[in-house]
């Protein structure tokens, strides 16, 4: 963990999950300066007083908002003169079948889950280029990597990440500047629970969800923070989101296969 020690590190969606346990544990582990940004501003604020620490700090901000956002960052840049580390980390999720959704339900997605890492990603990387180091560090999903049914629109917004983190990672290389594009699976988050449900039972989502081995948020930013700390460009976590996308990139169609009569088990069991 010595890659973080002493460094500015700025982590949005910080109130629960994997943005909570990154700024938990490099704020206990480390001497990483930690800022906690979330929506909800009671949750971040309680994130950075268990690390009870004095300068750590939590802002209230909505990241799809540029002009807010970048009110907070400039603040940040106004106290510490610099960012080392950003964690575009805050996303939402919606489930069902694209016959099922409306429109807001698209924009929703695009404004939180791409717009909020192309906002983090365009006030701090203009900051980075002036530094001539940094590090950004985006959330993606295992569904940004393999299409899931059902999630059809959260999957889209994951697909744009590494897309956009694939790309960046290129360009910013030769400014001295890190990206890295993170894929998880099966971690113990909220977000199946704080989810919006279209054409669906939540109760059986939630069900099914209970039912899947899953890594906890500590145990999956630990090991997420060593690979990052080691400079790799492609984290997957667990085991069995790279071992999927292995099998699926050698041969797709199994998978694809195998996610269509899941999908088909599952709504014959939720019918039930």
């Amino acid at each position: 963990m010595k890659y973080f020690y002493d460094k500015i590190v700025v982590v949005t969606g910080a109130g629960s999950g994997i943005g909570k346990a990154v700024c938990q544990i490099l704020g206990k582990e480390t001497s990483a300066i930690v800022i906690a940004i979330d929506i909800n501003y009671d949750a971040c604020k309680k994130t950075i007083q268990e690390i009870n620490q004095n300068l750590q700090q939590a802002f209230a901000c909505d990241v799809s908002d540029f002009d807010h956002f970048s009110q907070v960052i400039e603040k940040i840049y106004a106290r510490f003169l610099r960012i080392d580390i950003l964690f575009n980390n805050a996303g939402i999720g919606i489930a069902g079948e694209i016959k099922s959704l409306n429109i807001d339900d698209w924009y929703r997605i695009i404004d939180t889950n791409i717009k909020g890492v192309i906002h983090g990603t365009h006030l701090v990387y203009q900051k980075m280029l002036q530094q001539k180091q940094g590090h950004i560090i985006n959330i993606a999903c295992l569904a940004g990597l393999i299409p899931f049914p059902d999630v059809t629109v959260y999957s889209m917004s994951k697909h744009a990440i590494v897309g956009f983190s694939c790309a960046l990672a290129f360009e910013a290389a030769k400014y001295g500047i890190r990206v890295t594009m993170v894929c998880p699976s099966a971690v113990d988050t909220e977000i199946v629970h704080n989810s919006k449900y279209v054409g669906m039972s939540e109760e059986f989502v939630e069900q099914m969800w209970r039912k899947i081995p899953k890594m906890s948020p500590d145990r999956f930013v630990f090991l997420m923070l060593r690979k990052v700390a080691r400079g790799k460009k492609v984290i997957l976590l667990p085991f069995s989101s790279r071992f999927v996308w292995w099998l699926y990139r050698l041969c797709p169609s199994v998978v694809l296969r195998c996610l269509a009569i899941g999908a088909k088990w599952a709504k014959s069991k939720e019918k039930t």
